[in-house]
């Protein structure tokens, strides 16, 4: 499996379709392709193409938590190589019908190379994730995703909570008082190792939550409540920060192979 600009695929009527989406941000640029062999000339089974469709869906969890931006699948399509006798015959498309809205898009520089270089190790391990695992962290990543492509900060606020409870808090009852508390304390444990750069955490993510109770309780995101906030950041910052911190707990608990031991990263 290769993941290749869009301009280097073969010449098909299915890559221009892709290519020239009405809007700028709905246009492929990216394509994951996986290479199949058909033991007669025939098209890949139903079967085949909802595989295709779940190792894809893999991929984008991971390329959202690397590059911390939106990655939206456009549609899927099968060709046949240009060697094969009436290939045309075979091929076939599905397209995604979505508009959304352009989310921050990835800014190259040394630190997200070397990252964009972990792209298949962190694959292969999310892979080998048991089933429970897997679905807490799709989750986490599918609010994250959607919280990159929204233009409301109020529903990226509401994601980014949901988010960040599916992945600090997967295993606990929702309805557990202090939930809030216990999600700070995880994830500036978890992910920081000195005082300063735990407390900065916790004060990010508590002013996330900040930001999530009003949007869940009013509807709205008032001048009262970014008065209120600890960092003294504009609401913009706090959920880009915030989103950064859940995209860094996502790498790093598929890179340890799954969830820590919460009580031992509290109290060790």
């Amino acid at each position: 499996m290769w993941l290749l600009p869009n301009r280097i695929l073969p010449d098909s009527p299915y890559r221009e379709r892709f290519a020239e989406k009405r809007l700028a941000w709905e246009r492929s640029t990216i394509a994951i392709v996986r290479r199949f062999t058909l033991q007669k000339p025939e098209r890949a089974t139903n079967a085949q193409f909802s595989v295709a469709r779940e190792v894809f869906a893999d991929v984008l969890t991971i390329l959202t938590l690397i590059c911390e931006c939106s990655v939206r699948q456009l549609g899927l399509y099968e060709i046949t190589e240009a060697w094969v006798p009436c290939g045309d015959n075979f091929n076939r498309t599905s397209l995604e019908s979505w508009v959304s809205f352009p989310g921050p898009r990835m800014t190259l520089n040394d630190e997200s190379e070397n990252l964009i270089r972990q792209i298949p190790r962190l694959f292969d391990t999310f892979k080998r994730l048991p089933n429970e695992i897997r679905r807490a962290l799709q989750l986490s990543t599918h609010r994250l995703n959607s919280a990159f492509t929204s233009r409301s900060t109020v529903d990226r606020a509401i994601d980014l909570g949901i988010a960040f409870e599916s992945l600090f808090l997967h295993e606990q009852n929702p309805e557990h008082r202090d939930i809030g508390l216990s999600l700070r304390l995880r994830a500036a444990r978890y992910l920081e190792t000195d005082a300063a750069t735990r407390r900065k955490l916790t004060i990010i993510i508590s002013d996330l939550y900040t930001l999530r109770s009003s949007a869940v309780h009013s509807g709205a995101i008032s001048p009262t409540t970014l008065k209120r906030l600890k960092t003294k950041w504009s609401a913009e910052r706090v959920l880009r920060e915030a989103s950064a911190i859940l995209a860094r707990g996502s790498r790093q608990i598929i890179m340890n192979g799954g969830f820590p031991d919460w009580d031992g990263v509290i109290f060790n």
